[in-house]
């Protein structure tokens, strides 16, 4: 879908391709983890996942 919430949110960490679909574009440091996890929780369609170290499902 394209909407950009997580771009608006985070957008040093996620950017729009050329398809227009919104991709990570740097990884997260421990600092910035809320920061991904507010981002990826603000998707309108959960199409971001956040996972643990363990690959625990956190947002959505």
């Amino acid at each position: 879908m394209g909407f950009g919430d997580c771009i608006d949110a985070a957008p040093e960490i996620f950017e729009f391709d050329d398809e227009g679909i919104a991709v990570f574009v740097a990884d997260a440091t421990e600092a910035e983890r809320d920061r991904l996890s507010e981002a990826c929780a603000t998707c309108p369609v959960d199409a971001l996942v956040l996972l643990d170290e363990d690959d625990t499902q956190l947002v959505p």
